[in-house]
């Protein structure tokens, strides 16, 4: 009989299992290394931030929001009427940042993006991301 703690049993497998550390690598193979962070090199972190999709040069977006954050990709929500075919950027309003993407996945309305570049806007002076500077200054807070 298995003791339940909070929302995590003993074996570490509940409702909410516990994270691996970096310093600790499973002991378990196959279908276990499937469950949860397990499937990924980086820790997640949960978030609730807005966010913007962006196409080509910036001048066609759409908000969203960032859900999961990790340095090598998110897990954004936006609506599924949206075609992401063309989408290259994500724009982090908050921090000014713009990561270039690709789609990992789509289920419904929650995406995966994958993080292949990363751009601080607040001190770039690439002509490429004029508009998106623009659209970032625009909607940034103060």
């Amino acid at each position: 009989m298995k003791r339940v703690i909070g929302n995590r049993s003993e074996s570490g497998f509940g409702r909410r299992s516990i994270d691996i550390g970096p310093g600790l690598q499973p002991t378990y193979k196959g279908s276990e290394r499937r469950i949860g962070v397990l499937r990924r090199a980086g820790a997640r972190a949960r978030s609730l931030l807005t966010g913007k999709i962006i196409f080509g040069d910036g001048r066609i977006s759409f908000d969203c929001v960032i859900r999961n954050l990790s340095a090598k990709g998110a897990r954004v929500r936006i609506s599924r009427a949206v075609d992401l075919s063309g989408a290259n950027g994500l724009l982090f309003i908050k921090k000014g940042l713009l990561f270039d993407t690709t789609i990992a996945w789509r289920r419904g309305d929650q995406i995966g993006l994958a993080f292949s570049g990363q751009h601080d806007l607040r001190g770039d002076v690439d002509p490429a991301h004029r508009v998106v500077r623009a659209l970032w200054a625009a909607l940034a807070p103060l």
